[in-house]
């Protein structure tokens, strides 16, 4: 089980923020001004940055799985509205790519690899059997 922590997930939100396709995803979608009579009726969950902050602040995230579902949200509802191959698709996609990548270096390090490594190599063959069997 990985562990969620609020430092980790603020530095995956900081180098986020940091790409430069990222601004459409800072804030919440404005329908009016942006002219999309449709969008709330397309997309039944609305997710940005901005409220992912807010949230992670507020400590309502409890787990990693939580953050990262609203991550994919932000991404997956840019590429449900939007027509694939347009710039808005095309920068969710790539900034999902980047978040993922994000998320295992933040919080799938390979030190914790490592450490499970050095323990199945240092247990006796016994205690090997028992975790194979």
């Amino acid at each position: 089980v990985v562990s969620f922590s609020i430092e980790k997930a603020k530095k995956v939100l900081k180098t986020l923020k940091e790409q430069s396709n990222i601004w459409p995803f800072l804030e919440p979608v404005d329908v009016v001004a942006l002219s999309l009579p449709d969008y709330l009726a397309v997309i039944k969950c609305p997710m940005d940055i901005s409220s992912i902050e807010t949230r992670l602040n507020s400590g309502f995230y409890q787990d990693l799985n939580s953050f990262i579902s609203d991550l994919n949200l932000i991404w997956n509802n840019a590429m449900l509205y939007n027509v694939p191959g347009s710039t808005i698709y095309q920068w969710a996609k790539t900034l999902d790519n980047i978040c993922k990548n994000l998320i295992r270096h933040h919080f799938f390090s390979f030190s914790k690899l490592r450490s499970l490594s050095d323990q199945i190599a240092s247990a006796s063959p016994t205690v090997l059997t028992k975790i194979i069997d």
